[in-house]
């Protein structure tokens, strides 16, 4: 068997896929949910690598970003989850106020905490910074990169559809698909700021 034939290639390539969508489940699960930030900001930097063509080694590098990133993904993750409990619980207070202009505040205050939610995993595998910088570099390029943004959206409604009203089997892969995806339309994006954002 040509190890370097297109077959192998195709076939290691959605291995790897496979097993960073196994780790980022595993991680995510054996941390109750509170390691999701580390674990998503992990597979981000594989993600990267894997979409700029560049060496990686999907368990060590995993785990390398994970532990390099635990403390501000986490933090930033408890930031975004809080935002988003607290819209969640004034969702009714908000849209039954009968004012027109407090249920338009509302719905784009939720859709800024969304797109920010969808970036900022993203800014923070491959850029160092604080994490205030964090969040208001990821609020600025989703609000500057807009057909990106609906890309990355409209990714996550489909795998959000495919996991919980075609078949739970499909979490085995369809979230490893989405990080792929979200990597290659940021690519370009996310090398314009490299020497804006540091």
């Amino acid at each position: 068997m040509n190890l370097n034939g297109s077959f192998y290639k195709y076939w290691s390539f959605i291995s790897d896929i496979i097993i960073l969508n196994l780790l980022w489940l595993a991680v995510t699960l054996i941390g109750a949910g509170i390691t999701f930030g580390a674990a998503t900001s992990a597979c981000y930097a594989v993600m990267s690598k894997i979409v700029n063509k560049k060496n990686y080694s999907v368990f060590k590098d995993f785990f390398s970003e994970f532990k390099r990133n635990f403390k501000q993904a986490t933090i930033v993750w408890l930031i975004l989850g809080s935002l988003g409990a607290l819209s969640a619980y004034n969702y009714s207070l908000a849209v039954n106020t009968g004012s027109f202009l407090v249920t338009v505040i509302f719905y784009a205050s939720v859709f800024q905490l969304i797109i920010i939610s969808l970036y900022v995993f993203m800014v923070i595998a491959a850029f160092e910074g604080s994490i205030t910088t964090y969040i208001i570099n990821s609020l600025i390029i989703a609000n500057r990169h807009i057909p990106s943004t609906i890309l990355i959206i409209s990714s996550l409604i489909g795998t959000i559809f495919l996991t919980f009203y075609v078949s739970s089997f499909l979490n085995l892969i369809v979230w490893g698909i989405f990080f792929l995806s979200s990597s290659y339309w940021a690519k370009g994006i996310l090398e314009g700021y490299k020497k804006s954002i540091a």
